[in-house]
């Protein structure tokens, strides 16, 4: 019974240090309107960007997330009932690195003795680490006088540039209108 104790300890340690991918924090706000099937168009927040074919990256990532959640893209000579005016930031922060700490067994035989032995390793490494963190706000208002019906805001840590828009749209937008008000974490989808 020992031996297996021996063997299984280490695995069953290590299943408690995996983790997968972080989840998004949401902040939604809303007027509690319907406003699902309406026409949208996407804008920046920022005009001068508007033509950049980062945003034009972006602005699609959003506008295919605002059709899964029943919104009509706006195509002439239709005019958008919304807008959406999107703005996503990057910054970089310095947390705390997972812990490299790692417990080894062993044994062995030698001649007519036998031994045990455990060991403990721990890193040199720093124990910081750098992070690229995304921030996604998403306004939706209503191009007949401009009023904000809906807004929300999602962000990330961990996340590569070129994924961000398409990650933080789709959380931010999960459940559309969601909860006014409420901060909650949507997880990735496996």
């Amino acid at each position: 019974m020992k031996r297996l104790a021996c063997i299984v300890l280490p695995f069953a340690l290590l299943a408690g240090c995996a983790s997968g991918p972080a989840g998004v924090e949401v902040t939604r706000f809303h007027l509690s309107q319907p406003l699902a099937g309406a026409t949208i168009s996407v804008r920046p927040a920022d005009a001068a960007v508007a033509d950049s074919l980062a945003f034009r990256t972006e602005a699609d990532a959003v506008l295919a997330e605002l059709v899964r959640a029943g919104f009509r893209p706006a195509t002439p000579p239709e005019p958008a009932m919304l807008t959406a005016i999107i703005k996503l930031e990057h910054s970089t922060s310095e947390q705390p690195r997972k812990s490299g700490l790692s417990i080894g067994f062993g044994g062995g035989f030698g001649g007519r003795r036998g031994g045990l032995a455990t060991g403990i390793a721990v890193p040199v490494t720093p124990t910081t680490q750098i992070v690229t963190n995304a921030l996604l706000t998403l306004q939706i208002r209503r191009a007949s006088d401009a009023a904000v019906v809906w807004e929300g805001r999602a962000t990330t840590a961990g996340t590569p540039q070129d994924a961000a828009a398409g990650r933080l749209a789709r959380a931010v937008l999960t459940g559309f209108p969601g909860a006014s008000g409420q901060t909650v974490v949507v997880k990735p989808a496996p």
